[in-house]
């Protein structure tokens, strides 16, 4: 692909009659696509065209009509989803919220993504079908991308089905005709929900500020990303203080763009209790996967942190030298019964260290729920012969905890580490034991 791109940019350069050619045929062609509505004929035009060179404009129509059979095949998904949601051979125990609990948790792991991802596309696929006709339509049809049905969704989220109904009857024919972006069309939203009912206004907003939250979320090159969702007069409150905190460092001589000096000030109006002076390292204790050699200089090989992921040796060292560490040992090495058999239903805390270092995630396949805020649950049941005991102990996050107990899920823990899990729909799935990081190469390749 990209040695065709870079004949493209050659092309561009030295105009040649045969390319030009070329580029003729193919605007042609994807002119054809461009009358097709969304759908299979789309789709196999658009594979025609796969191959032929076009120049830039004519490859930013056919990139177009990629978009529009996108949205048409994510429409066709939202079908099928809504269908295994009332699927007449689901167990007939379920009601709708296990239902639709059930039927994400088995999503989210044949597509290898999130729980909660799985979980807001089964919702969302819940709202459309339910009060949502028009954009369902618009995403069919390839007028609209998903990106437009959530953010119409979300909008509506706490609005009654009727004033969802009536609402979205009023804004996507407008938001249609005039183009509007996703941001664009929530604006409008907002506006025509309280222009139909001033009155709950005030219901609405108490009940969105309800689903209040801190999250964060791991991201590249030891960097993460804290979201605060919430009331918006507390948060702009919060962002006052911050930039006061970062003008403050900017007075004091902090010469760093004002985006670095945020982080700062957040940093230290909460880990140093609002002492903008001093820099914000305060003693924690984690759990660090790091190879002694590493520790010591002699090698180079990734570090871990339980709950975040792959951190570099340098930083694995400094965190090695400035935190509280747990020394895990085991028992080959100690010598000491770390087993307990049917002699106690709970695990010592040692046997709890253990196993939440082995696991170091929730054992459900596609879970990253660190360990340490995990149950430490009995695979066999403990009050139906089961023993607590390193072969039958796994770490489970409290929601796929519950799962399991409720008899939705199956786990079986298999001699090698391998747990075996089987769905209430009958897909099985097997998790591979928690694996960490080795250096393969010796020291004197790596010092080389």
């Amino acid at each position: 692909m990209f040695e065709r791109m870079g004949d493209v940019a050659e092309a561009v350069w030295r105009p040649d009659p045969e390319i030009d050619a070329i580029h003729a045929r193919s605007a042609v062609l994807v002119t054809d696509a461009e009358q097709l509505p969304a759908g299979p004929l789309l789709a196999a035009a658009l594979v025609r065209l796969q191959g032929l060179m076009m120049d830039c404009t004519t490859a930013m129509r056919a990139t177009a009509c990629w978009d529009r059979l996108t949205a048409w095949s994510q429409a066709q998904a939202m079908v099928t989803c809504r269908e295994s949601m009332q699927a007449r051979d689901l167990p007939t125990f379920f009601d709708a919220a296990d239902a639709a609990q059930i039927v994400a948790q088995d999503l989210a792991v044949l597509t290898h993504v999130s729980y909660g991802s799985a979980r807001g596309r089964v919702e969302l696929v819940g709202r459309v079908a339910r009060h949502l006709p028009a954009a369902w339509v618009a995403l069919d049809q390839g007028r609209w991308s998903l990106a437009h049905v959530q953010r119409l969704a979300r909008e509506l989220e706490f609005c009654p089905g009727e004033l969802a109904e009536a609402v979205e009857g009023r804004v996507v024919p407008e938001a249609l005709r005039r183009g509007w972006t996703p941001a664009q069309l929530a604006r409008a939203v907002r506006r025509a929900v309280i222009a139909a009912d001033p009155d709950g206004a005030a219901d609405r907003a108490e009940a969105a500020k309800a689903g209040a939250d801190v999250q964060l979320f791991p991201g590249h090159d030891e960097t993460a990303t804290l979201i605060a969702s919430g009331d918006a007069l507390t948060l702009h409150a919060v962002i006052d203080v911050i930039d006061a905190g970062a003008k403050e460092l900017a007075d004091g001589g902090d010469l760093r763009p004002v985006a670095q000096r945020r982080f700062t000030a957040l940093a230290r109006l909460i880990l140093n209790n609002g002492d903008l002076t001093r820099p914000a390292r305060p003693k924690t204790e984690v759990l660090v996967t790091v190879d002694l050699t590493t520790l010591l200089g002699v090698t180079a090989t990734p570090g871990e942190i339980t709950g975040y992921g792959p951190i570099s040796p340098a930083t694995a060292r400094l965190i090695a030298a400035d935190a509280t560490l747990r020394r895990l040992v085991t028992d080959p090495v100690t010598g000491v019964m770390v087993d307990l058999g049917r002699s106690a239903y709970r695990p010592t805390a040692r046997l709890r260290r253990i196993i939440t270092a082995r696991d170091r995630t929730c054992r459900f396949p596609g879970c990253s729920r660190p360990a340490r805020h995990c149950d430490v649950d009995h695979d066999h049941d403990w009050f139906y012969g089961g023993i607590t005991a390193t072969c039958n102990l796994q770490c489970l996050c409290r929601m796929h905890h519950q799962l399991k107990t409720r008899g939705f899920w199956r786990s079986k823990i298999l001699p090698d580490g391998m747990t075996l899990w089987t769905s209430p729909l009958g897909f099985t799935y097997r998790q591979p034991p928690a694996c960490y990081p080795t250096n393969t190469d010796p020291p004197d390749a790596q010092a080389a």
